[in-house]
């Protein structure tokens, strides 16, 4: 039966306390023959479902969480200290158990260790006596009221002080609802730490949790909770007593009909239980924001603000459509969820909820603001005086308190929830918690939940948009949002007399992609912070509300939105790509130039060393997270990966420089060294452009080369001395590629020559302390080049890709990484462009698709990680143009073929072109420029 038992308890034991029981040191002479339960009598096999967590924030009580953790078969209850909002700050006694089974196990805890323990199986241990330093507690042992062990020495692993201290104290303040459910999942790990700790001191292997299989009968389960409570109380009351005579009712209640503590499903069949412990929640759990009940793993959909939307698969967008839409609406039952869009105080290119119908069986509940109103069955309600009504086969709608705004919560019978958030009479807020078994069963606005965010946003027909969260404006307006619109026929929604869908109905909305000046941005950022927004995408979605209406209660919709996600902050909400017209990108650490088409520049990050050359210095310009037009008339441009200074060519070909000039590469024939903060003529003529980190190249209008700047043997002109004025170094040259320290150039006939060190192999030659001090013919037929830190790209007239240098990081892509290439080696086919950051490479293929390797770790291979690669591998699709640079923190821009710009990487500076933070971006971001 021993053996039995064991076996009962090995799921769970495995899952959490194996590393506990390898740290246990057991003295032989303190082995005790272990008490063996009797079989349960009643087990209920169903499963454990309907992960939540419900906060209780009556003060008069001292319980203040309830959570399910279906994965790990426990139900727990909490008690402790709580602060002037009914928020517990700390847990000073617990219940656990299984939901299906008789198991269960309680603690009493003080100053964060367990003081008594008290199991099913009828063990009972009094602690005492700590000690960090010796690792060890003393025990008093009893099993069923009989003393059989007093306050024995035993030792502890050290991960017993470990996870106690990490598990048990809690920080001051309020437990946000997200926290909640990791709080007493942690503590359920903890209460498993300890029982195993103290499970060796009983010689016997079992958790504290002696949960694993179960609590059995309903009224077991009751009797045992309640004696658990009673016993550990300093009150000795019990658990139904201690919520208060109408609440212990209510909780008895609860647990009788199966659904909550006992052995039916919470989220699943049981909606009795639902019911249950809505009444516990609405009258104990409604006294501030957060308070009540809350699914904890269940993903989630939202829509916040001038509609902002996260589908039920994490992806976040804006959708600015007027009327009225499906979204979400089930494949296999009765159950959807439509929403109405007007716009905002006569805007012409945003929109916000102001209604939503939600069909449940064969019951609607539609709720709408201006006034604020409730609707079920297309009867009206009272709302002020309205609690809570019963709908059919077992779906229910309440009304509970979110601070200072009311919250309408529609169940339907499968466990699905949608909530819909007033928001001060013109504003509605809604989220949709589903269950797994409408996974890939849905579809609508906020997606199909099928577990892949890049296909949620699609046209009915089944188009798909998003992709890689790409979302044009075209694309978006009129075919997406037409797509998603119901019909009269269809509706859920309550119309006044003379009204019907086509009322809200604006196919011609909203007119363009909304847009933000920087001084907006600024005045509605420092409104969303204070009101505590500060992650992203929300404090985007928030600074563009509150900027376009002027309400700073706006910030309340994201912060609702940021509380109670669970998903890790990421990058801003995805802006509608529009295409541009670009003729060249250049990037540096800290600054993106861009040249549109029609002459005029922009820049996004810092004026390091004023080489914006608009008259500032370091840190004085910053673009503010966008990009921002320096200069017109411009034809050409070029920066280097760590230089700080550039080149500009105008439309009449002379060339100007400004920057960083330690070495006279601005080329002016000053001496001094001094930055140079305004743009400086320096030469006539000009035709193409090339930077070195700390010298120029200008190829002139006859294809002669010449250069300027620090000189040891890659400027090429047979010496090493710095030059502080252009000098001329070849003729009929077509390109350059100025890397650290050597200098690639090649020629109008496709040959390729170089000046500089030959020490790191970038000529593809064997190593050599001896330089070019003048071009040396390096290879034949080539048609591109690009330089890193120290590794050399050849792109060959045949499309195929050669490389040699330094391969530290893996960026030569040859499947290896550490060694020095000093032969020119094909690394790769059908290659139709190529960029060189310092320690990665970037190649574009004849079929338009983008592969990296190399380093990685700012992200800017834009797939999603930053995990390094020492072979190619594709990470775009659909690109014509990319750019690349920077040093251990790198940042990657491409442009589609449809002329929509991307970014990825770092944005320490804003240098994206997007407001920071975050600091970077792994994931290729959509960028607008205007």
């Amino acid at each position: 039966k021993s053996t039995l038992t064991m076996k009962r308890f090995a799921p769970l034991f495995t899952i959490l306390f194996l590393m506990f029981l390898l740290g246990c040191k057991k003295d032989p002479q303190d082995v005790i023959t272990p008490y063996t339960p009797t079989t349960p009598t009643a087990v209920d096999p169903r499963p454990v479902v309907g992960d939540f967590s419900v906060t209780i924030t009556n003060k008069s009580s001292d319980i203040g969480l309830i959570r399910r953790i279906p994965s790990l078969k426990v139900d727990i209850i909490a008690a402790g200290t709580k602060n002037e909002k009914g928020f517990l700050t700390s847990i000073t006694s617990f219940v656990m158990y299984n939901p299906n089974t008789l198991d269960w196990a309680a603690a009493k805890i003080e100053d964060g260790y367990p003081t008594i323990i008290s199991l099913s199986t009828g063990y009972y241990a009094e602690l005492k006596d700590y000690n960090k330093n010796s690792k060890t507690v003393k025990i008093k042992l009893s099993l069923k009221g009989k003393v059989v062990k007093d306050y024995y020495t035993q030792q502890l692993p050290n991960e017993f002080f470990q996870k106690v201290e990490q598990y048990t104290k809690l920080k001051n303040g309020r437990i946000a609802a997200k926290s909640d459910c990791e709080t007493l999942k942690d503590a359920a790990k903890w209460a498993g730490a300890v029982g195993d700790a103290l499970g060796c001191g009983m010689g016997i292997a079992f958790p504290v949790a002696g949960i694993a299989n179960g609590l059995g009968t309903v009224a077991s389960c009751l009797g045992a909770v309640d004696s658990a409570w009673e016993l550990l109380s300093p009150d000795h009351k019990p658990l139904s007593d201690k919520l208060g005579p109408e609440a212990g009712e209510m909780f008895r209640n609860a647990v009788e009909v199966g659904g909550f503590l006992g052995g039916g499903k919470y989220l699943g069949e049981s909606h009795e239980a639902v019911n249950a412990l809505n009444n516990i929640v609405d009258k104990f759990g409604q006294a501030t924001t957060g308070a009540g009940y809350f699914p904890c793993e269940n993903p989630f959909a939202h829509s916040t603000g001038d509609p902002h939307l996260t589908t039920l698969d994490g992806l976040r967008y804006d959708f600015q459509g007027h009327g009225e839409f499906i979204a979400l609406k089930s494949a296999t039952d009765n159950f959807e969820v439509q929403v109405r869009q007007e716009r905002v105080n006569n805007s012409e290119t945003v929109t916000m909820n102001t209604a939503v119908a939600v069909q449940t069986g064969t019951d609607v509940v539609c709720v709408a603001v201006k006034p604020d109103r409730l609707f079920i069955n297309n009867q009206p309600q009272s709302l002020a005086a309205f609690t809570r009504q019963s709908l059919k086969d077992g779906a229910s709608v309440s009304k509970m308190k979110d601070g200072i705004y009311e919250v309408l919560s529609i169940y339907h019978k499968n466990g699905d929830l949608v909530r819909v958030r007033f928001h001060d009479s013109y504003l509605l807020d809604y989220s949709l918690y589903l269950t797994d078994s409408r996974k890939g069963k849905v579809y609508g606005l906020v997606g199909d939940y099928d577990g892949n965010k890049d296909n949620d946003v699609q046209v009915r027909n089944g188009s798909i948009l998003s992709g890689q969260t790409s979302l044009k404006f075209s694309d978006m307006y009129p075919a997406f949002a037409d797509s998603w619109r119901i019909t009269q026929p269809n509706s859920l929604f309550y119309y006044d007399a003379g009204k019907n869908t086509d009322t809200y109905t604006k196919k011609d909305f909203p007119k363009g992609p909304v847009e933000l000046t920087a001084d907006q941005k600024a005045k509605a950022e420092a409104i969303c912070r204070a009101a505590g927004v500060t992650s992203e995408p929300f404090l985007s979605g928030c600074i563009m509300d509150v900027a376009l209406t002027g309400d700073a209660s706006l910030a309340s919709s994201s912060l609702w939105g940021q509380t109670f996600d669970t998903r890790p902050a990421g990058i801003p909400l995805p802006t509608v790509a529009e295409a541009i017209s670009v003729k060249r990108i250049t990037y540096l650490n800290t600054s993106t130039f861009l040249l549109k088409s029609d002459g005029t520049l922009w820049a996004a990050g810092w004026s390091n060393k004023g080489m914006f050359g608009i008259g500032k210095n370091y840190h004085e310009v910053e673009s503010s997270g966008g990009f921002i037009q320096i200069m017109s008339g411009i034809k050409d441009i070029a920066t280097g990966h760590d230089a700080a200074h550039m080149l500009f060519l105008k439309n009449d070909n002379t060339v100007w420089a400004a920057g960083y000039n330690s070495e006279g590469q601005i080329g002016n024939g000053a001496t001094d060294r001094n930055n140079v903060l305004t743009a400086v003529k320096i030469m006539n003529d000009g035709k193409a452009l090339a930077v070195g980190d700390y010298n120029s190249f200008v190829i002139k209008t006859d294809n002669s080369l010449w250069a300027v700047g620090q000189n040891d043997g890659r400027l090429g002109d047979g010496a090493k001395v710095s030059r502080f004025s252009p000098v001329r170094i070849m003729d009929d040259v077509k390109a350059v590629a100025a890397g650290t320290f050597t200098t690639l150039v090649l020629k109008t006939d496709n040959t390729l020559w170089g000046m500089g060190s030959k020490l790191w192999g970038t000529f593809g030659l064997p190593q050599s302390t001896s330089d070019f001090l003048t071009p040396n013919k390096l290879m034949d037929k080539v048609q591109a080049i690009a330089s890193g830190n120290e590794h050399s790209l050849i792109l060959k007239t045949d499309n195929t890709l050669w490389v040699s240098g330094s391969n530290s990081r893996g960026q030569l892509g040859l499947g290896t990484e550490g060694d020095v290439v000093y032969q020119f080696s094909r690394a790769a086919d059908n290659v139709q462009g190529i960029a060189a950051g310092n320690y990665h490479s970037l190649i574009l293929k004849t079929d338009n698709t983008l592969w990296a390797t190399g380093y990685n770790r700012a992200g800017q291979f834009g797939n999603g990680n930053q995990i390094n690669r020492s072979t190619f591998g594709q990470i775009m699709s659909g690109v014509r143009y990319v750019v690349t640079g920077g040093g251990n923190e790198a940042s990657t821009f491409v442009i589609k073929t449809d002329n929509t710009l991307w970014a990825a990487g770092d944005n320490i500076a804003g240098q994206l072109g997007f407001a920071s933070p975050p600091n970077q971006a792994s994931t290729f971001v959509p960028i607008v420029v205007k």
